[in-house]
């Protein structure tokens, strides 16, 4: 599966680069970027946090540029690239994938794709779609964002509500942890559901994630080498390692966004069995927030 998800990502940057002329009409080009500054009161500390004493504006700014493509009828290619100031500007290829257009209802896309894990997972890196300059990283902790594979999408209407739902399976190999124990992990397997629902001013949405975690973090794998060193057999290792074990992740909230006010609420619940992986709760309250356009 990663392999056809890495080979449909490199159709599309083929199709954007090599194949369609730059001023041609069947490519429409758009982009987003923030300046952010911040620091830390040193008086306070904040879990997750990648911000220091020192005021500095690197941190959360980013720029991104992105280009859809219409290939044929029903079947177009999206590509997006992300230069973000916590990786040094580096350009990285945030999404790529193929949209095809099943019927009316039903759209698939295979490559690298946004993994629907939250509210506003599609809008993660752009601060105006969202009521946060980011969103709450105690919450939106899970330090990848991006998945390569299969997404099935299912877009309805039932009594005047807007249903949208997006089933998905794929991997991920990315490096964690990044300022701290940068350490190499896989979640592979991997398959979920996320569904949207929608009604005027008021949205709901629910998320499931499931998949094989192999994350060989340094201190663990110590003390798993230690057991055996001890005599503990090789099965009472593994149950400290985390190398395959099953992980899940469910999520959902609300948001209210009744004229110019927004009330909203998210909480998760992150899992790892047979693992020594701390079971990770989280949620927040965002309270009545009156947007910039409000008059009192």
């Amino acid at each position: 599966m990663n392999q056809v998800a890495k080979y449909c990502m490199w159709v599309v940057v083929s199709c954007l680069f090599f194949q369609v002329p730059v001023h041609s009409e069947v490519v429409r080009w758009s982009g987003f970027g923030s300046i952010t500054g911040g620091f830390i009161d040193e008086s306070h500390t904040f879990r997750n946090s990648d911000y220091t004493e020192d005021f500095e504006f690197k941190t959360d700014s980013k720029l991104a540029l992105q280009a859809d493509i219409d290939l044929e009828e029903r079947l177009s290619a999206t590509v997006q690239l992300l230069a973000k100031g916590d990786n040094d500007f580096e350009p990285k290829f945030e999404w790529a994938y193929i949209t095809y257009d099943v019927v009316p209802d039903f759209s698939l896309r295979a490559g690298r794709l946004r993994a629907p894990f939250y509210s506003y997972s599609d809008y993660l890196d752009v601060g105006y779609a969202q009521p946060f300059s980011s969103p709450p990283k105690t919450m939106y902790s899970i330090s990848f964002s991006s998945y390569d594979g299969l997404s099935l999408l299912h877009n309805t209407y039932i009594r005047d509500w807007d249903i949208l739902t997006n089933l998905f399976y794929g991997s991920v190999t990315e490096t964690l942890f990044g300022r701290t124990t940068p350490t190499d992990g896989k979640l592979e397997h991997m398959y979920g559901i996320n569904t949207q629902a929608s009604l005027d001013w008021f949205s709901v949405y629910i998320a499931f994630t499931n998949a094989d975690v192999v994350i060989p973090i340094a201190v663990i794998e110590g003390n798993a080498d230690d057991l055996v060193t001890a005599g503990a057999s090789a099965e009472a290792a593994s149950k400290l390692r985390i190398d395959g074990d099953e992980g899940t992740f469910l999520a959902g909230g609300f948001t209210i966004d009744y004229e110019n006010w927004i009330v909203g609420a998210e909480a998760s619940k992150l899992e790892v069995k047979n693992a020594l992986f701390p079971e990770n709760s989280s949620w927040y309250l965002l309270l009545p927030l009156c947007q910039a356009s409000c008059r009192l």
